[in-house]
């Protein structure tokens, strides 16, 4: 609807301002191409060369920059008819596959680490629950990757010089949940703006 259009675009304006050197660094996302590789429901010819992991959710971003049907962004009142989920902080998910690339901002930063942290504890939390129920019957509808658990592809600066940011992210990445971890050097990196309108 062209409503809904117009005031998504009046706020994120007002908000980054009028001109594009205003929203800088305001939020980027990853390369198209690898969205759609951990997109990829697994079992299905790849995309790419790449694994695929059936992600079908963004943890942050907006509807001008989004590689998912689904996404958590800063206003949902504006963006959930574009797929907007609401804030990330809000979501509370016990199963699915997702990718997380926040803003690099000190404040979110530092709470991402403590939230995801939280979220797969729930998950796993609710994963013993169902084995112990012996629920043969839970199924999951948005991800084929994670059947009865909850993944998180986290795109994040490899270099955090803040202590407050650091300590979150480094207990997350100490954690029993992470899987793997890699560094990619700076000039292979590439992330598309989000401010094109």
């Amino acid at each position: 609807c062209a409503l809904h259009l117009a005031s998504l675009l009046m706020r994120y304006a007002a908000f980054v301002g009028p001109r594009e050197s205003e929203a800088s660094g305001f939020h980027s996302s990853i390369h198209p191409k690898c969205a759609a590789a951990l997109a990829q429901p697994p079992g299905l010819p790849p995309v790419s060369a790449a694994p695929s992991f059936g992600v079908f959710a963004e943890g942050f971003a907006m509807p001008m920059n989004t590689n998912a049907p689904f996404f958590c962004s800063l206003f949902p009142e504006t963006d959930a008819p574009f797929g907007s989920m609401g804030n990330f902080f809000s979501l509370r998910p016990l199963r699915g596959t997702f990718h997380v690339n926040p803003p690099f901002d000190s404040v979110v930063m530092s709470r991402l680490g403590s939230h995801l942290l939280e979220l797969l504890e729930e998950s796993d939390e609710a994963s013993n629950d169902r084995d112990k129920k012996n629920d043969d019957n839970a199924q999951n509808t948005t991800s084929s990757f994670a059947p009865d658990g909850l993944v998180f592809f986290i795109v994040m600066p490899h270099e955090w010089d803040e202590s407050k940011v650091k300590g979150s992210l480094d207990a997350l990445l100490a954690s029993k949940y992470c899987v793997a971890s890699t560094s990619i050097a700076q000039d292979k990196c590439v992330y598309t703006g989000g401010i094109q309108h």
